[in-house]
């Protein structure tokens, strides 16, 4: 049976593991840039982009949508509820 291993030793609260070497190849990037582009924003960081998602839940699941390129028959109906 597989032994429980504390990963957490020594890390801080909120320090950084890994940062990406160049975020502005990522998709979220990309993402990002698309949200801002399509609301007029100036979202930098992906702290800004969840703020924004959370506060517009509608419009983040419209944008994710055609990011990935998820196609659905009829769009006008297409509700978000928590």
């Amino acid at each position: 049976m597989a032994e429980n291993v504390d990963n957490t030793a020594g890390l801080q609260s909120g320090e950084i593991l890994w940062r990406h070497p160049n975020p502005e190849t990522t998709q979220m990037w990309h993402f990002l840039q698309e949200v801002n582009n399509k609301y007029g924003l100036e979202l930098k960081t992906f702290h800004d982009l969840y703020q924004w998602s959370i506060e517009h839940i509608a419009d983040f699941w419209l944008m994710t949508w055609l990011h990935v390129g998820i196609q659905a028959s009829n769009t006008t109906n297409l509700k978000v509820g928590l």
